[in-house]
């Protein structure tokens, strides 16, 4: 229950001062296969929505189409939201682990903004110091491993807790972003 707590904490890694009582109401969650308590859901996707990329992309194309909780092994869960203009919205949660992940799919965005955001959610997580993310080596990396369709990322790495934050490109063009750590 602990590390729970952890995991939903850095579900706000992206969301102090969002508001998403402002936005349009979310859909509802399907379920796909075994999930943890339907509270624990709750607390997550909550901490998620009201969180800064979260709210980020909805600016950007609009309230989510649909949610679905994806099959994995309890605790274990995997929230996906789809938007319009082919955005997307994925966190990854492994509590026994102490594991988070946050994908967002946002495609149009120019190299500075996508830097900007993520360097803005990392000083949400851990103010003001943030995570420790080195952001003047990035690693290049010449595939992606967590956005479809990406071609390359290039990755950002913190000093603790396996902190990191990358940049998904297709070619030249930015996609997406991702930030995790693994306590």
């Amino acid at each position: 229950m602990r590390r729970l707590g952890a995991i939903i904490a850095f579900a706000f890694i992206l969301g102090v001062g969002g508001d998403a009582s402002a936005q349009a109401p979310m859909p509802a969650c399907t379920l796909e296969g075994r999930h943890p308590p339907a509270a624990d859901i709750t607390k997550l996707r909550t901490a998620v929505e009201g969180g800064f990329l979260f709210q980020t992309l909805q600016h950007r194309v609009g309230a989510p189409l649909s949610c679905r909780v994806v099959d994995l092994e309890p605790p274990n869960v995997s929230i996906v939201w789809s938007f319009a203009k082919e955005a997307a919205f994925t966190v990854d949660s492994s509590p026994g682990a102490g594991m988070v992940r946050h994908t967002a799919v946002m495609p149009g965005l120019s190299n500075g903004e996508a830097l900007g955001l993520l360097k803005a959610g990392e000083k949400r997580f851990a103010s003001p110091d943030g995570c420790g993310i080195d952001w003047s080596t990035p690693v290049r990396e010449t595939k992606s491993a967590w956005i479809a369709g990406g071609t390359n990322d290039v990755v950002y790495l913190g000093k603790f807790c396996n902190c990191q934050a990358r940049i998904t490109y297709r070619g030249q063009n930015v996609i997406g972003l991702t930030m995790g750590l693994a306590c």
